[in-house]
C-alpha cells in the first residue's frame, strides 16, 4: 500500500470516490478479482446409424448431442431437417429443440421412419445443427446424413391379391319358456365374391365342443362383397340333454379356397343357461358378494388405460409403458362423475353386479325385449323385465364390461374402478334389439326416458361398406346435442378403430410368406362408419 492524501476540494466526487477505493476505501482489503469467464461448450452432433429401412417403421434412430465440457448454465440446441426425404411423410424427429442441462455433457432426440407403401426410391435426409443458445457453440461436426432406404410399394390394389372375407356372428332373437331362437349372420367382408360356403351350427354342454348336444349344417351361397344372409334356428328344450349351461359355436368355411394356405374359417362363439325350471334367466341374479368400503380395488393395477406401466393384465405380453389415458392427477384429485348420467347403448348392463350397483341409477334402464311384440303378445324374451337389460350369455356380456370402464365404484375391495366411479349409469341393450336406435339415444321420453341421460356411449360400429348415416338419426343427434341435457346439448361418446384389422381381404405374397397390408393401413376407415362422418 501507498500512502494516500487526499484533498477533496481537488477532486470531483466521482474521482474522490475512486481513489478511495484504491487507498481501500478506509483500510480495508478488496478481497481477490474475479475469476475469468467460463469458456463456451463446443457442441457436435452424431446418429446412431448412417442408413435406415423403411421397413424399419417405429424403430428410431439416437440423435445424440455432445459437449465437451460441461457448463453452469443450460443450452437449448435448434435443429433443422433438409434433404429429399419429407419430415412427417418419410421421417418424423422427435425434437426440433432439445435442451441440455447444466452440467450434462450430452442430449439427445430421434428420428423414426415412416412406412408410406410408395415407390419412390431411396432418400436422404441430413440433421444439422441451426443454433446454440447459452454459453456454447457449434463444433465441428454440425450436421449427420442419415439415408431412408426405400422398399418400395405394396401393391395392395393388386387384383389376385384380393380375396373374400366371411365374417359369421350370432345372437339371440327370442326366447321362450320352450325353446331359444338363435339368428345367424354370414357377411362377406372381402373384395372379391365368395365360393361355396358351409355354416355349421353345433350346441354342446363342453366349452371344448368334445360333445354335442345338436349340430347342423347350413349351405351359403355365393355372396358378393358386402353381401350377406342371415339363418334363423330355432331349439327346443326336448333337443337338448337338459338343465345346465350350452355353448354355441358357428363354423364357416369355404368349399373352394381361392388362394394357397388360406383356409377362410370363420367362428363365433355364444352360449346361454337353461335353468333347472327349464327356463332362460333373463334377469339379473343376486351375487352373494359385499363390498368393502375404503378397500383398495385388488384389480386396480392390471388397469392399463388408467395407468399404463407395462403390465400384462393377464395377457400373454406386456403393453406399453405410457400408453394409456394420461390422467393420472384427474383420477386421483377429481372430479369423479357426480351428478353425471351416463347411458351405456350396448348390449346390455348387469345392474346388480357388484362393482356397479352402486352407480346404477334405479328405474333408468330398459329392456328393449320386455316389450309386448305385437304379432304374438308375449314379450321376445319371456320373463324379462323391463327396466333389467339382463342379457342371457354365459360367455359375458360387452355392455356390462363397458359400464365397468366408465363408473365401476373405486375402492371398495371388488374388481377395478371407473374412469368416472360416482357417475350415474343405466343400459339399454339396443345392439340386441333392431330399431330401437332412436329410444336409445334421447329421441324417448318414456319407456325409456332417454332424453334425461347427460352422455350415450355407444362402443360399436358397423357391419358393411362405408356409407352415410340416415336422415332420422341425423335428425335424433342433433336433437340430442341442441336441446338435451337443460339446451346445452348431450354428448355422444362413440368406438372408433375396432374394424382396423377386422378384414384381411388384402395381401401381398413376398418371398412365400404372407404379408398382411391391414397390419399397417387398416381395412376398414373408421371415418367410413356411418355414425363416424357427422359434424
Amino acid at each position: 500500500m501507498f500512502p494516500c492524501r487526499v484533498t477533496p476540494s481537488a477532486f470531483i466526487a466521482g474521482l474522490f470516490s475512486l481513489l478511495l477505493s484504491a487507498c481501500g476505501g478506509g483500510g480495508g482489503d478488496s478481497g481477490p478479482p474475479p475469476p475469468p469467464p467460463e469458456p463456451p461448450a463446443s457442441v457436435t452432433i452424431e446418429a446412431g446409424s448412417q442408413s435406415v429401412s423403411e421397413w424399419d417403421y417405429r424403430t428410431p434412430v439416437d440423435i445424440t448431442l455432445n459437449l465437451d465440457r460441461t457448463v453452469a448454465g443450460s443450452l437449448t440446441v435448434r435443429l433443422g431437417a433438409t434433404g429429399t426425404a419429407t419430415p412427417g411423410g418419410d421421417f418424423d424427429l422427435a425434437d426440433t429443440e432439445i435442451v441440455i442441462p447444466g452440467g450434462s455433457t450430452s442430449g439427445k432426440t430421434t428420428i423414426t421412419p415412416i412406412r408410406d407403401f410408395e415407390e419412390e426410391g431411396d432418400e436422404s435426409v441430413t440433421i444439422s445443427i441451426d443454433s446454440v443458445t447459452g454459453n456454447g457453440n457449434t463444433g465441428a461436426t454440425s450436421s449427420v446424413n442419415l439415408d431412408l432406404v426405400d422398399q418400395g410399394a405394396l401393391y395392395a390394389d393388386v387384383k389376385e391379391n384380393l380375396y373374400a372375407e366371411l365374417f359369421a356372428f350370432l345372437r339371440t332373437s327370442r326366447i321362450y319358456d320352450g325353446f331359444i331362437e338363435l339368428i345367424t349372420t354370414v357377411l362377406n367382408w372381402g373384395a372379391v365374391p365368395s365360393s361355396e360356403a358351409t355354416l355349421s351350427f353345433i350346441i354342446s354342454t363342453h366349452p371344448n365342443f368334445r360333445d354335442s348336444d345338436f349340430i347342423k349344417h347350413f349351405r351359403i351361397p355365393r355372396l358378393e362383397p358386402g353381401w350377406s344372409i342371415r339363418i334363423t334356428q330355432t331349439i327346443t328344450w326336448n333337443q337338448l340333454s337338459g338343465p345346465g349351461n350350452y355353448y354355441t359355436i358357428l363354423i364357416v368355411e369355404e368349399v373352394e379356397e381361392e388362394l394357397p394356405g388360406r383356409g377362410y374359417t370363420n367362428r363365433d362363439f355364444s352360449g346361454f343357461t337353461l335353468g333347472s325350471d327349464f327356463l332362460v334367466p333373463t334377469s339379473c341374479p343376486d351375487y352373494e358378494r359385499n363390498s368393502s368400503p375404503d378397500l383398495e380395488d385388488p384389480l386396480l393395477a392390471e388397469q392399463w388405460h388408467l395407468e399404463n406401466t407395462g403390465q400384462t393384465a393377464y395377457a400373454n405380453t406386456g403393453g406399453e409403458v405410457g400408453e394409456d389415458l394420461g390422467m393420472s392427477t384427474a383420477l386421483d384429485q377429481g372430479p369423479t362423475g357426480t351428478g353425471v348420467q351416463v347411458a351405456v347403448v350396448d348390449t346390455g348392463l348387469e345392474i346388480c353386479h357388484p362393482d356397479l350397483t352402486d352407480n346404477v341409477e334405479t328405474g333408468a334402464s330398459y329392456n328393449f325385449n320386455s316389450r309386448i311384440d305385437a304379432q304374438t303378445g308375449t314379450r321376445l324374451w319371456a320373463n324379462s323385465i323391463e327396466l333389467d337389460p339382463f342379457l342371457p350369455n354365459i360367455l359375458g356380456d360387452h355392455g356390462t364390461s363397458v359400464a365397468g370402464i366408465i363408473a365401476a365404484t373405486a375402492n371398495n375391495g371388488i374388481g377395478g374402478r371407473g374412469v368416472a366411479p360416482t357417475a350415474r349409469i343405466r343400459g339399454y341393450n339396443y345392439l340386441t334389439r333392431n330399431g330401437v336406435q332412436h329410444d336409445s339415444l334421447g329421441a324417448s321420453d318414456q319407456d325409456p326416458n332417454s332424453a334425461n341421460a347427460h352422455i350415450f356411449n355407444m362402443s360399436y360400429g358397423t357391419l358393411g361398406r362405408e356409407s352415410n348415416t340416415g336422415q332420422d338419426l341425423i335428425a335424433v343427434l342433433r336433437h340430442g346435442v341442441t336441446n338435451l341435457r337443460s339446451n346445452r346439448g348431450a354428448i355422444y361418446v362413440k368406438a372408433a378403430g375396432n374394424g382396423f384389422n377386422a378384414c384381411s381381404s388384402i395381401m401381398r405374397y413376398d418371398a412365400g410368406t404372407d404379408y398382411n397390408v391391414n397390419d399397417e393401413i387398416g381395412c376398414v376407415s373408421s371415418n367410413g362408419d356411418p355414425t363416424h362422418n357427422l359434424p
